[in-house]
């Protein structure tokens, strides 16, 4: 079974049918990557804030940011077009910000 699954492998070309040209790939590449790891970085302060809450409010703000880490993680997730959307509008943003900032 696992030769068979190794030979199809082999003769079946993985390459995604697109009409960006490879520098447009490698630019959109890079973009995705910075972008999702400022996602993580920002799930993973929250987190932090979510586990080191205290005070009269704990309760509400430990739900609250742990709700929020959830969000924020399930933006990193490709697979729904739904998730793409956002990133895309979340990068829009980003690239925004960054030009009105030099």
């Amino acid at each position: 079974m696992i030769n068979e699954v190794t030979d199809m492998l082999q003769r079946t070309s993985l390459t995604t049918p697109t009409t960006l040209s490879e520098k447009a790939v490698h630019d959109i590449s890079g973009a995705l990557k910075l972008l999702l790891s400022d996602v993580f970085a920002l799930y993973l302060k929250t987190k932090n804030f979510h586990w080191h809450m205290s005070g009269s409010h704990f309760r509400d703000y430990h739900l609250m940011l742990d709700d929020q880490g959830d969000q924020i993680f399930s933006m990193s997730e490709l697979g729904s077009s739904s998730s793409a959307a956002g990133l895309r509008k979340a990068m829009d943003v980003r690239v925004r910000l960054r030009s009105n900032a030099t």
